[in-house]
């Protein structure tokens, strides 16, 4: 961290020694101080050293024999770093994310998966996708608003916001901990996981839901200037059982996600299901409408406006790339979105198949 320590952080931290007000190097002499003289500072932003050239400030923060790197900023900024940085891939070094949201009602331990199989961002993806299917846990994220800027009472502890009692603080802390402690004793989960703590009424017990995560597909995808397209292994798995269960018939359904112009990456994360009036036949497949706009409303709605419908997918039985039907279908929808990019996904045997459309009146 490259900041000074400010008035509003003293409700976090006892950090008053007025000779460094680095926040990293007055966290180091507390540590020290507490016995962990290994721990070093390296009082520079993380974030230039996560996407620029590797620099000697980066290998003093993850050193080479690191096996677990663990980010506890609750900054988004550094998460949209760690996400897209090439410095992370070693063969042995693991990647975690470790926040409170929910006023401190929930607490999030995400780990990636091996080699980066699973990312930081595709376990963001995931969680709200798990508050769309966990009513409970939709609450307390977000006090059951559709508003994306009610979850997070400020985004880190640099916020002037972010108003937490310590002992909030401290049972999310303290359990994160724990878990860690428990990987590095015995042995860090080969896949992918995502840990999430929900506080109980009473503010003392946590009731803790733990998924693993399959791998990502990663998909480069053509038009419009390229884009990436992560789709989560569950929806894959979804995809498939549909298409293999329609057998030579074409079959699809509305995808939801989350679209990141900064890195042009959309993260498939969910899926509506294809309504009753859609069409089947072995050589194409029309989606139907009854009920769909009112499903995608409400899937928006309850992923705590995190996940948006960004487009649709179908299945190839017999293989084969888009069609010009395909693509002139997506054009077509990408025109009722201007400026987004709108996602045709298709299923074939040996694969999946992306296209990313977008409309422009210029």
């Amino acid at each position: 961290d490259n900041e000074s320590v400010s008035p509003h952080n003293m409700a976090r931290h006892a950090l008053l020694d007025p000779a460094s007000w680095n926040k990293a190097e007055q966290t180091r002499k507390v540590l020290n101080g507490l016995g962990h003289g290994e721990v070093s500072a390296v009082p520079s932003d993380i974030v230039p050293m996560l996407v620029g050239q590797r620099s000697e400030n980066l290998g003093a923060v993850i050193p080479p024999n690191t096996r677990l790197d663990i980010d506890t900023t609750a900054s988004l900024k550094v998460a949209a770093a760690i996400a897209s940085s090439a410095h992370l891939a070693g063969e042995h070094l693991r990647v975690a994310r470790a926040f409170l949201i929910g006023g401190g009602k929930v607490t999030v331990l995400l780990l990636e998966g091996q080699q980066r199989a699973v990312r930081i961002d595709d376990l963001y993806a995931h969680l709200f996708a798990q508050a769309r299917a966990n009513p409970t846990l939709r609450a307390a994220m977000g006090g059951g608003s559709a508003q994306a800027t009610e979850v997070f009472v400020g985004d880190n502890c640099r916020s002037l916001t972010l108003s937490m009692p310590d002992s909030v603080v401290s049972r999310g802390a303290a359990a994160v901990a724990t878990k860690v402690q428990q990987w590095l004793a015995s042995s860090i989960p080969q896949h992918a996981e995502v840990l999430v703590g929900v506080g109980h009424d009473d503010g003392i017990g946590m009731e803790w839901l733990s998924h693993s995560v399959k791998p990502t597909h990663a998909l480069a995808a053509g038009g419009d200037g390229g884009w990436t397209v992560r789709v989560a292994g569950s929806v894959a798995l979804i995809i498939a059982e549909d298409s293999l269960r329609w057998g030579e018939r074409e079959t699809g359904g509305a995808l939801l996600g989350h679209v990141d112009v900064l890195s042009r990456t959309i993260h498939i994360a969910d899926l509506v299901p294809a309504p009753e009036d859609s069409e089947r036949y072995p050589e194409r497949f029309v989606l139907g409408t009854t009920g769909l706009k009112g499903a995608l409303r409400l899937a928006y709605d309850d992923s705590l406006g995190f996940l948006q419908y960004v487009g649709t997918w179908h299945s190839h039985p017999m293989g084969g790339p888009h069609s010009q039907m395909d693509m002139d279908t997506l054009q077509r929808l990408a025109s009722f979105a201007p400026g987004l990019p709108v996602v045709s996904l298709v299923w074939t045997a040996t694969g999946l198949l992306c296209e990313v459309g977008r409309f422009s009146e210029v």
